[in-house]
């Protein structure tokens, strides 16, 4: 490792609470705080079962697999 810090980041953390995850990276950045606006807009449901077309098919591929209960989550209720 290159012994600089790390900031850990998930995508889940930006749905949550983008404001509050931007303050920590101005932050770990050093940066003044300010508040952002992202250009990214989110357009789809949180629960992929609408918006994956053979979401059925792929939970049965990785049914026996250590990502299925990735297939069952919901990340903020739909």
């Amino acid at each position: 490792a290159s012994g600089l810090p790390v900031l850990t980041l998930h995508y889940e953390d930006i749905l949550r609470n983008e404001e509050s995850l931007q303050l920590s990276v101005q932050q770990f950045l050093g940066v003044p705080s300010q508040p952002l606006k992202s250009r990214v807009l989110k357009n789809t449901s949180d629960d992929l079962r609408r918006v994956v077309v053979n979401f059925e098919e792929l939970r049965s591929a990785y049914a026996s697999s250590p990502y299925a209960h990735m297939f069952g989550e919901v990340v903020l209720g739909a």
